[in-house]
């Protein structure tokens, strides 16, 4: 007769864990392969940061560089050695060429004689600031005496100018003499009145250092006449 021993209690044990690792799989090995993934994905993402902190520093360091000035005549750009802010000397030390004086003098005249009820106040202190001291507080009284801006709006006048000609006086190259169609419709209480002149204007300039204030124009203008040659 077999006498058949029962089963112990650390064999029931085990069984049951070969059982549960069988069915469940191994979470320490599952867990581990995690945590991998996340370290590697907390460098990547660091690593980003990094560029994109580096890309936004360099960014604005560019934007607070001088800006680097070429002197460009008769269709061609100087070569200019050395480093960036060796060049922007160099460039605004450089006086303005005949090309620019010219430039200037029609950039000027545009804000000053083309007005209108809208644009007046800003055109005009542009012009303004484009003057000497002396100059600016001189036709800044005579505006500001003729109500200039409140007389530009309330009787809706509009002024434009068609440049005809424009060259620079021969011995004094830093003025220049504008011929030019100006145009002056006015609008009260309904009634339209329109007048075309033939206009000659004087404009004298002074060079001036290079630098934010006047642009990098170099210019600025000293006098200003305006003469009526016909009605």
């Amino acid at each position: 007769m077999k006498v058949q021993s029962p089963m112990s209690d650390t064999t029931l044990i085990a069984g049951d864990e070969m059982q549960t690792k069988l069915e469940l799989g191994d979470y320490c090995e599952f867990y581990s392969h995690l945590a991998v993934q996340a370290r590697r994905a907390s460098r990547i993402a660091l690593l980003a940061c990094s560029v994109a902190l580096v890309a936004m520093i360099s960014a604005i360091l560019a934007q607070l560089k001088p800006p680097i000035l070429l002197r460009v005549q008769d269709g061609k750009v100087s070569s200019l050695n050395g480093s960036s802010v060796e060049m922007a000397q160099t460039a605004a030390q450089q006086q303005p060429d005949e090309a620019e004086r010219l430039s200037f003098v029609g950039g000027f005249l545009d804000r000053f004689v083309n007005i209108d009820p809208v644009t007046v106040k800003r055109n005009t202190t542009m012009a303004l600031n484009q003057m000497t001291n002396t100059l600016r507080q001189n036709i800044l009284a005579q505006l500001n005496e003729q109500h200039f801006v409140d007389t530009v709006r309330d009787n809706n006048v509009t002024a434009t100018l068609m440049v005809k000609s424009a060259e620079l006086v021969s011995g004094d190259p830093y003025t220049a003499v504008v011929f030019g169609q100006k145009r002056i419709t006015t609008l009260i209480n309904g009634q339209e009145n329109k007048k075309e002149l033939l206009v000659k204007y004087m404009v004298r300039l002074v060079p001036v250092p290079r630098a934010g204030g006047n642009g990098w124009t170099g210019l600025e203008v000293a006098d200003y006449k305006e003469e009526v040659l016909q009605q």
